[in-house]
């Protein structure tokens, strides 16, 4: 039987992703194994490499004598490439927690980079941490459709208040 290379690629893809699609900020900028290198540059090899592939920069591949250098320069063109564009072009979902006027300023920007990416931007989820109800339902009106939260023990057991009240705004908002 031959293996279905194609279908493999996309399993790794999925799974990739699957894993970025969690991570916050600090796991982001969080130092990799990869000595010098945090997550975020990782990720950033992972994509260069495979578009290198398939472009002209695939002669400096071939040429280089120092294969590691090449990649760190093919990595430094995206170190600092924000989570943003990444998501516009690769995930199902946006996990961002921070104010509501800065996650409007990110959503505008995720519209137009996953427009640039021939996407459609209505495809990617947002989520947000819950705070409270009027935040919530501040963040629903631009488009949150996720809301996580954590639920601490108490000397008395767990306190569910907040989750109920959860629960009644995304009954309201269904």
């Amino acid at each position: 039987m031959t293996p279905d290379r194609i279908a493999a690629c996309r399993r790794e893809r999925a799974d990739v992703l699957a894993f970025c699609r969690d991570l916050d900020t600090a796991e982001w900028q969080r130092d990799s194994a990869a000595r010098g290198w945090r997550v975020q540059d990782v990720l950033a090899h992972m994509g260069s490499g495979c578009r290198v592939l398939f472009g002209p920069a695939a002669l400096k591949v071939m040429r280089s004598n120092d294969i590691e250098r090449t990649n760190d320069d093919f990595v430094d063109v995206r170190r600092e490439w924000p989570a943003v564009p990444n998501v516009a072009r690769h995930a199902d979902i946006w996990h961002n927690f921070e104010s509501l006027s800065e996650f409007r300023r990110k959503n505008e920007l995720l519209k137009d980079l996953a427009a640039d990416a021939e996407r459609k931007e209505t495809l990617i989820e947002r989520a947000t941490g819950w705070t409270n109800r009027t935040d919530a339902d501040d963040f629903h009106a631009e488009g949150v459709t996720l809301f996580t939260t954590e639920i601490h023990p108490t000397s008395d057991g767990y306190d569910f208040a907040e989750l109920k009240t959860m629960i009644a705004g995304r009954d309201q908002n269904s």
